[in-house]
């Protein structure tokens, strides 16, 4: 429902995605401005559209109160803006409560048809609520949280084909194929590309509104974006994905890399104006950029062939840089999960103990010594070899893969 909803109503013509709607919308009864008029209803409201049979399960299963639902707590409405208001949610399943089983057997409905006819009640209310005035729409293109709806479509299109449909009709899910979901990721990064990525200076734009923005982009705008590209690359979407996403590697690294201590700045420190590189150190409503790009560069680290993806110290420098951190995962989830998953991937034995350590050194079969990144690193002609010749040629271009090293 809620990428249904993204699709539908919060999507460029391009494909890019807009920021937010507004809370307030016009009331129409009041002719005043509220929070929640466009999403809000009366009990009396939803028996008219719906009549008075067909509500008989709805409001039971939804909790539609003549007083209105929105008193569940002391903090659900602690302004009292939604008084004889209620919010549409699934309170009860079918044929699990037995004021809901009441409800059905009264309606002569068997559980199948009282799904359908739930469905067929979401519409009704849904093109109904279609004639209120739209709350505003904040029409920007952000880089960064479209780098996240790139990985929630891209995820999805993955884990979809697994799951139970529902039954028809389901609105608001649009029961549209999984790979629906990768073709909105594919348009969103596409916009992206296009409005927002400047191939010659290799830099990001923060946002589009009507046109780029002047601001350039933010560490979170390439972790993100990049987090967005390798969930694209992984779901189908194309080895050209992958590519992208280590081209803003190298400009997140050049442009934003503390050399010092590790981590990410967030700005870049081209804009004079500002006299004070700020690094977040917090994963709140969202994560920080060094978190997500040490999840990043981990994950480039498995998917390239060793020696062809970005340094690992990198990674391992953004993890360490809040190492005292990690005590509380409630501060830092973000960068937890790309510790976890390193773990789990290298470093776990088959029955699930964990390893203490991986050397830096091991045996470089050309000198017959140990030497520090041997297993990691290649030499152009062993790529070559490997390879064969034509594909070396186009890999050696995309990876920078260099006669002399690239070191």
């Amino acid at each position: 429902g809620v990428l249904d909803y993204m699709r539908r109503d919060m999507t460029h013509p391009e494909g890019g995605l807009y920021s937010a709607e507004d809370a307030d919308s016009l009331d129409t009864a009041t002719g005043k401005k509220t929070e929640g008029a466009f999403y809000v209803w009366a009990a009396d409201e939803v028996r008219q559209v719906l009549g008075e049979e067909r509500a008989v399960v709805f409001v039971e299963v939804y909790g539609v109160q003549p007083g209105g639902n929105c008193n569940l707590s002391a903090r659900s409405d602690p302004h009292q803006e939604f008084t004889g208001k209620n919010v549409l949610m699934q309170f009860k399943q079918l044929g699990e409560a037995t004021a809901v089983q009441q409800a059905e057997l009264q309606a002569g409905l068997p559980l199948a048809r009282a799904q359908q006819l739930l469905g067929e009640c979401r519409q009704q209310l849904f093109d109904k609520r279609a004639s209120r005035p739209r709350p505003s729409l904040d029409d920007k293109v952000v880089t960064a949280w479209n780098g996240q709806a790139i990985s929630a479509y891209a995820l999805a299109s993955r884990i979809l084909p697994a799951e139970q449909q529902p039954p028809p009709p389901c609105f608001p899910v649009e029961g549209c194929p999984p790979g629906t979901y990768l073709q909105a990721a594919v348009a969103a990064a596409s916009f992206v590309k296009a409005q927002l990525w400047d191939e010659g200076s290799q830099r990001l734009r923060r946002a589009f509104c009507k046109a780029p923005s002047a601001v350039e982009g933010f560490s979170d705008d390439y972790a993100l974006l990049i987090a967005g590209l390798l969930d694209l690359y992984e779901a189908g979407g194309g080895l050209g994905w992958l590519s992208w996403a280590l081209q803003l590697q190298d400009t997140l690294d050049s442009l934003f890399w503390d050399s010092s201590s590790g981590g990410y700045f967030q700005s870049s420190g081209a804009d004079p104006s500002i006299k004070l590189r700020l690094k977040e150190d917090y994963d709140g409503a969202e994560p920080a950029p060094s978190s997500i790009a040490a999840g990043n560069l981990l994950r480039l680290a498995a998917l390239l062939p060793q020696g062809a993806s970005p340094s690992s110290s990198s990674s391992s420098s953004s993890l360490a840089v809040e190492d005292d951190r990690l005590m509380d995962p409630r501060v830092y989830a973000t960068v937890v999960r790309g510790v976890l998953d390193y773990m789990r991937r290298d470093m776990t034995h088959p029955d699930g103990g964990l390893y203490s350590a991986e050397d830096a050194d091991s045996l470089d079969t050309a000198t017959g010594k140990k030497a520090e990144g041997a297993f990691y690193v290649w030499a152009a002609d062993e790529v070559q070899q490997v390879l064969g010749e034509e594909r070396a040629a186009v890999f050696a271009e995309v990876y920078g893969v260099q006669p002399g090293g690239n070191c």
